[in-house]
């Protein structure tokens, strides 16, 4: 008895025809044409089913991964081999519909497994709001996580490579000239070998803080395609970049809040109320808020420990003359009644 034709295809073959359908129907030309092909392949065998579901989970895990550098590289040499002509196309990688055809077929033909390896394998660390927290490296490395933060850890033979999600990291990084220590952060990259740096993502703004040794920040240029805003930052210097800037700006770097912040404590020196306030509801699941636009530029100096809310509020009543006014967990901090003038 002659078996069908679907039985004797190898579980390669259905993947590749999982990944190809996964291109098509995500391409330009998807029609309803095109969903009805789909889905009588979908009902020839099971196994479709299955490898099609497997297709779209992979590119969902790998999909937060399209900036990287490694990956990037990867998909260029990927596509001049397996699309003759290449080069004379016009056809870029920032068309999403091409890349996303593209990735779907390269992720099921090695490039996937190579990139399963090389970043599902990560270790994720995270603090919860108000905790922190000192994680150990492979390398005899730190990093300090502050309040609310979530890094991935990956070591390889070439690279010690740290993605920080969101929050707060400060490293304490060993020296090896073999396999730079990398943390990717905001869509840029901080490239070092022995320092101590820390780096924050703070409302779509990253911050790299040098509190010794070299580190390089490597961030895209929004003017030139391919091409990289690449800033040296030095011991006791700090950038603050946002996605887009056309340029970065080297500043002092705020070493002593810094340094409180890994106490537990908070540091400011004459910081605006709305920033003291905006700063210190990043450790508190309460939220305070204050609701007079000339208190929030009254100027506040001073160190205060993490926790201790209570003596942060009454600060505020004292040195600013400010009202709070407790409801649920919302502090509401008001313009005070104004003192009587001395006789």
């Amino acid at each position: 008895m002659t078996q069908p034709a679907t039985e004797k295809k190898t579980r390669r073959m259905i993947k590749a025809e999982a990944a190809l359908w996964f291109a098509k129907l995500r391409g330009p030309d998807s029609d309803p044409e095109l969903q009805q092909d789909f889905e009588a392949w979908l009902k020839e065998n099971p196994a479709h089913e299955l490898a099609y579901e497997q297709c779209c989970t992979l590119w969902l895990m790998t999909n937060n991964l399209r900036e990287d550098e490694d990956i990037q590289r990867e998909l260029i040499s990927a596509r001049q081999e397996l699309e003759p002509g290449y080069r004379q196309r016009s056809v870029g990688l920032n068309n999403p519909g091409s890349w996303l055809a593209y990735a779907a077929v390269l992720l099921l033909f090695g490039i996937g497994f190579i990139f399963s390896i090389n970043y599902l394998s990560e270790e994720e660390f995270s603090t919860r709001i108000g905790e922190q927290r000192l994680v150990q490296l492979p390398d005899g490395s730190t990093a300090m996580l502050n309040t609310d933060t979530v890094i991935s850890v990956h070591y390889s033979g070439k690279k010690r490579r740290i993605r920080l999600h969101h929050g707060e990291a400060y490293f304490d990084v060993n020296k090896d000239n073999q396999r730079p220590f990398e943390v990717s952060a905001a869509g840029s990259l901080v490239r070092a070998l022995g320092t101590e740096f820390n780096v924050a993502i703070r409302d779509q703004t990253l911050s790299v803080d040098v509190a010794d040794g070299v580190v390089e920040l490597k961030s895209r240029n929004p003017l030139i395609a391919d091409q990289s805003i690449i800033t040296e930052i030095r011991k006791g210097e700090a950038v603050n970049y946002k996605k887009g800037d056309e340029a970065t700006k080297v500043e002092a770097a705020r070493l002593a809040r810094i340094s409180a912040w890994q106490t537990r404590k908070i540091y400011f020196d004459a910081d605006t109320l709305a920033n003291a306030v905006a700063e210190y509801n990043r450790y508190i699941t309460e939220k305070i808020t204050v609701v007079d636009s000339e208190l929030n530029q009254q100027r506040i100096t001073g160190i205060f420990h993490l926790g201790d809310l209570d003596t942060f509020i009454f600060s505020l009543e004292q040195a600013l003359n400010a009202r709070i006014e407790r409801s649920g967990k919302n502090i509401l901090v008001m313009k005070g009644v104004a003192l009587p003038a001395e006789s």
